[in-house]
Order: C-alpha cells, then sequence, then structure tokens
C-alpha cells in the first residue's frame, strides 16, 4: 500500500517566469519585513516605520539599495540617504512612493512621491544617483512636480522590452487618469489624460484604496471607497490610454482599500475593509473564460484586523498585511479559483518588537508577471512508503516530497487523466533537492535525480527496478533524465538524456537511448531550487533546466523527432508525471509545481541576453587562460557585493556574496572549474560590470 495523494493543480503555460531579486528583501509597517532571498518568505526586522505606503529597490543578489517611506529615503546602511529628507509623499499615503529605474542607467533612479488626501502640488519625483556617496547614493533633484491634487495612489507598469514605463494615478476630483511616459529620456511632464469612469469626487474618503497595473501591463482596477465600486480598465501601453471596461459593485455599504492581480493577470483580489474585513477573488469576462461576472469570498470574515495592502511576492503569492495584527495573511496559489486559491488569513507572524500596519511596498508591477493559460488536471503521487495513506485537496505551500530521505526509496507523481501530447505541449515545473533529515552523516556526493516521464498504462504506475530514477520497467514510456549520477553517457556526473521503448523501458542509455548531453548546471542536493520545462512542438523537442528564474537556452534539442515513432499513444494522449529515487543516498526530492499546456513556449520570455550574445566585456581577468585562480582588475575601487560565474549554457557554476569596500583587484579561486569557457558577473553597489575567461589545465 503507498501513498495515493490526489493534487489539483491548474495546469498552466510554460512560459517564463521572471522573478526579480529587485524585489526580495521588503520593508514595511513598524519595523517589519519579509526576506525572500533564500527561496521562502522569512521574517526580518526592518529601519522603516509607516502607517502606510512604502517602496524599496534592491541590487541583484536581493539586498536593499535604498528604501523610502515617501518623506525620506535611506540607504543600503540604513542611513538617511544625502539629500534624502523632505520628499513630498507622505507615510499615512496610501500608495506614497514607488521606485522606477531609469531603462538604459543602472545608476539613476526616480522615487515618485503622492501626497495625502488630495492635498496641493500631490504628485513629485526625485532622482537618486546610486554611484555618489561610495555606492550609498545621493538624492540629486528634488520634488520636480508633476500635477498639483491627485488621489493618494499611483502604480507603474512597463511594456514587455522594459524600455518605457508608465507612471498611472487619478485626478483629485474629476474622472480623468493620468499616465505619464518614462524613458530613457526621462519623464514627460505632460500626461495622457484618460477621461472615464465615473467622478472622482473630492470626499476624503475617495482618496484612500489602492490602484494597481496588472502584471501584463494591460489592465487597471481603481478602488472607489465612497462608491462601493471597483473600477476596471483596460489600459494601453503604445499610447497610455485607458478606457473604461466596468465599475464592478462590491455592495452597500462595502469599503474596498487593497488591490491586486493574479500573477497571470486574469484574476482580481479585492480586500474589504468595512463592515467586515473580507477577501474577495473576481473573475471577469474581460479579463479569463467566464460568462458573468464570479465573486469568491476567501475564507470568510474578521473583525479581529483591519485588511491592509495586497501584494505579489517574488514567489509569485499573495500577501495581505494584517493592520495592527503582527501578522499576514498569504494565498498559496493566487491564479487558482476559489478555496483551491489556499488562503492562510494568519500565515506569518512578524518577529517581536516589529508588527504591520496598512501598507506594503509598491512595485513595478511587471516584476511579478507569470503567463498562465491551461485548464484543471487532477494529479496522483505514489510512493512504496507503506507507513501512511494521505490525502490533500492542493499542492502543499511547500510542495510534495516524490522522494524521501529513505534508502532505496522511490516515487512517481503522475496526471489522473491521460492528457494531449501528440499536438505538442509544454510541460514546466521546479524541483527542489536536499539531503533530508535523516540525521546521519551523508559523505556521498547527492541522490540519484529525476525524471519527466509519459506512459500509457495508469496514473498509479511505479518503476520496478531498485536502481535509477524510479522508471526502470515502465511500459511504452518515454523519459527524460534530469541525473546527478556517473553513467555511460557521462562519467561526472549531471546529464540530461533521452530516452524510450515501446516494452519496459531500461535506464541503459545504449539500449534505449535516443540523445543526451552533459552540458548543464550542476544539480546538487543543495536546497536549490530547479526549474525544468520540456517543450514538445512542430517536431521539435527542446528541453530546459535552470537553477535561476529564468531560462537562458535549452540545453538539450532534438529536430525533425516524433514521440510516435518511439512509443505508442492512446489516441494521442499519455499520462504525464515526475519520478525519483534515492537508492543508498538519503536526499529528499520536492515538486514544488508543475505546469503543463498545449501552446508552444515563448521564446520572448526567456532572457533576452544570453550567455554566449554579451559582447561588452568590461573587466580585465588574468592569467587568461587560468588554470586555478584569476585576478579581477577593476582599474578603479569599487565595493563588490557579489559575484557569479556560468558556463556558455547559462548554468551558474560558482556564485557568492561578498561585502568588499574600495576594491580594485579581487582574487578569485576557480580550480574547481572544469576546462572551458566561463562568464563572471560581478555585482558592484554602482552597477555590474561582466569579464569573460578560460580555464585550461
Amino acid at each position: 500500500m503507498g501513498i495515493k495523494a490526489k493534487i489539483i493543480l491548474l495546469l498552466l503555460s510554460a512560459t517564463i517566469v521572471t522573478a526579480q531579486p529587485e524585489t526580495e528583501t521588503w520593508y514595511f509597517g513598524i519595523g517589519a519585513g519579509i526576506d525572500f532571498t533564500s527561496g521562502k518568505p522569512e521574517m526580518i526586522s526592518g529601519p522603516l516605520k509607516t502607517n502606510e505606503g512604502c517602496s524599496i529597490f534592491c541590487n541583484r543578489f536581493g539586498k536593499p539599495l535604498f528604501f523610502t517611506d515617501g518623506q525620506t529615503i535611506w540607504n543600503r546602511d540604513n542611513e538617511v540617504m544625502q539629500n534624502g529628507t523632505g520628499l513630498m509623499g507622505h507615510p499615512s499615503s496610501t500608495q506614497s512612493a514607488v521606485v522606477v529605474e531609469i531603462p538604459n542607467n543602472k545608476n539613476l533612479y526616480y522615487v515618485i512621491t503622492a501626497l495625502n488626501v488630495g492635498r496641493k502640488q500631490g504628485l513629485n519625483y526625485s532622482l537618486v544617483d546610486m554611484s555618489l556617496d561610495n555606492g550609498r547614493g545621493a538624492v540629486v533633484k528634488k520634488n520636480i512636480n508633476l500635477h498639483d491634487r491627485i488621489h493618494e495612489k499611483i502604480t507603474v507598469c512597463a511594456t514587455p522590452d522594459y524600455k518605457t514605463y508608465w507612471l498611472i494615478t487619478s485626478e483629485y476630483g474629476s474622472n480623468n487618469y493620468l499616465a505619464y511616459k518614462i524613458d530613457s529620456a526621462g519623464i514627460n511632464p505632460i500626461p495622457v489624460v484618460s477621461p472615464v469612469g465615473s467622478s472622482k469626487d473630492s470626499l476624503i474618503v475617495n482618496n484612500y484604496g489602492y490602484i494597481k497595473a496588472s502584471p501584463n501591463s494591460k489592465y487597471i482596477i481603481n478602488a472607489h471607497q465612497n462608491k462601493h465600486k471597483l473600477e476596471l480598465s483596460s489600459f494601453d501601453y503604445n499610447t497610455g490610454k485607458i478606457k473604461l471596461i466596468d465599475e464592478i459593485e462590491l455592495g452597500e455599504g462595502s469599503l474596498t482599500y487593497g488591490l491586486e492581480f493574479s500573477p497571470d493577470s486574469r484574476i482580481i483580489y479585492v480586500g474589504s475593509i468595512f463592515p467586515e474585513s473580507k477577501v474577495y477573488q473576481i473573475l471577469h469576462p474581460a479579463l479569463t473564460d467566464v460568462v458573468d461576472i464570479e465573486f469568491y469570498e476567501l475564507g470568510g470574515w474578521s473583525d479581529e484586523y483591519i485588511l491592509g495592502a495586497l501584494q505579489l511576492g517574488p514567489d509569485k503569492k499573495l500577501y495581505i498585511t494584517n493592520d495592527a495584527d503582527s501578522t499576514l495573511g498569504v494565498i498559496n496559489y493566487p491564479w487558482l479559483v476559489g478555496d483551491a486559491a489556499n488562503y492562510q488569513k494568519r500565515a506569518l507572524k512578524t518577529i517581536p518588537g516589529t508588527y504591520t500596519t496598512r501598507g506594503l511596498p509598491n512595485f513595478l508591477t511587471n516584476y511579478f508577471y507569470d503567463p498562465m493559460l491551461c485548464d484543471d488536471y487532477l494529479y496522483n503521487e505514489k510512493d512504496e512508503d507503506t507507513s501512511k495513506v494521505n490525502l490533500v485537496q492542493e499542492l502543499p505551500p511547500d510542495g510534495i516530497n516524490i522522494g524521501y530521505a529513505i534508502r532505496w526509496m522511490k516515487g512517481a507523481l503522475w496526471s489522473e487523466e491521460m492528457i494531449p501530447i501528440s499536438g505538442g505541449f509544454t510541460a514546466e515545473f521546479q524541483v527542489q533537492l536536499s539531503k533530508g533529515g535523516s540525521g546521519e552523516d551523508i559523505t556521498n556526493r547527492g541522490g540519484t535525480g529525476f525524471a519527466f516521464v509519459l506512459q500509457t498504462k495508469s496514473g498509479y504506475e511505479l518503476g520496478t527496478g531498485v536502481d535509477g530514477l524510479a522508471y526502470e520497467g515502465l511500459e511504452n514510456s518515454f523519459v527524460i533524465e534530469f541525473d546527478q549520477n556517473k553513467d555511460v553517457h557521462d562519467n561526472n556526473g549531471n546529464h540530461l538524456a533521452v530516452l524510450a521503448s515501446r516494452g519496459k523501458i531500461s535506464p541503459d542509455y545504449n539500449v534505449n537511448g535516443i540523445s543526451s548531453t552533459n552540458n548543464i548546471p550542476e544539480i546538487e542536493p543543495d536546497n536549490n531550487l530547479y526549474k525544468c520545462l520540456v517543450s514538445y512542438h512542430n517536431r521539435q523537442l527542446k528541453v530546459y533546466i535552470s537553477p535561476e528564474s529564468y531560462y537562458l537556452q535549452p540545453q538539450l534539442v532534438i529536430d525533425n523527432f516524433d514521440i510516435e515513432n518511439y512509443i505508442d499513444l492512446d489516441k494521442g494522449k499519455a499520462y504525464m508525471g515526475i519520478t525519483a529515487a534515492t537508492t543508498n543516498i538519503f536526499q529528499e526530492t520536492t515538486l514544488k509545481y508543475f505546469r503543463y499546456c498545449t501552446q508552444p513556449i515563448k521564446e520572448d520570455h526567456t532572457s533576452s541576453t544570453p550567455i554566449d550574445n554579451i559582447t561588452d566585456y568590461n573587466m580585465q581577468i588574468s592569467p587568461n587562460p587560468a588554470i586555478d585562480n584569476i585576478t579581477i582588475n577593476l582599474e578603479n575601487q569599487y565595493d563588490v557585493q557579489g559575484y557569479k560565474i556560468y558556463n556558455l549554457k547559462g548554468g551558474i557554476v560558482k556564485q557568492e556574496s561578498v561585502d568588499y569596500t574600495r576594491l580594485q583587484n579581487l582574487k578569485l579561486d576557480v580550480g574547481n572549474l572544469t576546462n572551458g569557457v566561463y562568464i563572471i558577473k560581478l555585482e558592484l553597489s554602482t552597477g555590474v560590470k561582466t569579464g569573460k575567461f578560460i580555464i585550461n589545465k
């Protein structure tokens, strides 16, 4: 008897998630904060004290560069930035500030601020130059006025190429939306004016509540407390024009405050603060495939606290601040409908001495975009742990363990229904490998890995062999190995291999192998998250794996490939799943999510700068070629915060966060690297320098 766990997932298109380290540290409330840099939210303390609005911008390692409450800017050392006081925002303004990095300039940032309650000279911006004060930054222009009176709400979104931003707000006392274009030339002080929707009258209560652009930059939502409505509008990021789609009635007496979209921009979330604190999920025909507007009340109501801001995180979960309650709510799957979204009212508690207020940081909304296009499917988990039987209703926030930290353990997760294969598919999944909590001394390199498998027998299959990746012996199956062990193909471990058989499949590549490569990122049981993507369209198979949150390029491509030349599909369909095993090594294999759709991968969501296309190398590296050590000459003194070394396939082979002050020469040990060409990106307080070197031993 094995574990059988039905898991209801929304299977999603595998277009690429581009998580942004710029958002990986938050400061908010009274001394509260969240650190996302480990991949999980960890509550921390911060120096900020604000009743509502705030904003923060982090470097490429997720460490704060600077942050603000709308009146004061603090630098990375938690000190007031040079000339950083007296900004015309307000810590009691709903969205008091937002930080925008100027396109094509890594040193200059706009801090855009909004005064509270419709006060005069309400919309302003200041300019921060991070090359000043030894990388701590300084305000070089302050309080440049853009508009006289606005509601205390501002949002910023970008065009798909991130070369143009739009600052959007609503005018006090009228029905005008104002959209300001921001590009490398600066902020255009003349807004695009769109007179749409109901009049935003001068009642103070109508200043309150959020405005949000959708992560895909195509929609705007705006809360109107006194009118008990939510305005949904379309936005044209080419022209800046806004058109009203609908005024969504929320019920007489209802006061709304926090707003957010799902990462795929298909679902609206609203926090009602009166007469009770409630979270509503809204499906609208303009955004998703429904005939009429559908409302879902998540988690019931509460009179124990007042809901504040709603904000997507870099992990694509939705965070909700509970005012003065020292807790945050979390919606774990904001792209799922109803209870499947998994709203936990008090999921996180601030550390002692800190507490929440009504605000969370305001960011460029596109940082959280994750296109998701497919339908619901049921999945099963099966493994050989005979100690218990579990039944769950959705993928838990911490994922599903396919392989537990037990010797000779094997497991699998399958689609309960056969799904279309022959017409093409894209599948994306994320796996976390760890050594587990067995308590034993683990000296071996790691586990055996995991596999992506198609088979036609049932949704409850498990391989027969005690070695390999738990697929050995499956009949009529197609396999992609993400393997850590040495084999006939790869004596160094870490390889991809494609195998198939109409009979019982063998992990012996010489018997059932189709194609393989060992030019992939290192796969280690180091608690890292490994994103994997399998794309099969137009007779081409592509396989990606990355320890980053994006893909640079596929590690394996097979052209003129037809799956049906290798296995027999059942009316074009098969069961799809992930298998894993531990052999004699303790390792946990945790599936964090799994996504499937029939659409092809959108190449424009991969990194726009593949490693082998970088030509702007601006560091002197010696010796080059090198054997064991390299020395980087920076020509001038810089504050160095970290580095990453990539192979030419985009895999990170070495990385480290450091804190070196006024450094001109940096010596690094690269003795563990094999012969080849490598790219190093050095993170400075003032930007990034890039170099290229060769290892030749």
